[in-house]
């Protein structure tokens, strides 16, 4: 089972890999500037 710092790497090198494989559509940011909430209540803090 993954730790939360194995799962968060794990993501960080496979997220556009994942992304391709489901097909998920992409929102370009440029065209939409919304804030994107923190994940975690960690990331929140820095």
């Amino acid at each position: 089972m993954f730790n939360k710092w194995q799962a968060q790497r794990w993501w960080a090198e496979n997220y556009d890999r994942v992304m391709e494989l489901y097909n998920v559509q992409r929102l370009h940011r440029q065209a939409f500037p919304l804030p994107t909430p923190p994940r975690s209540e960690d990331e929140a803090s820095f």
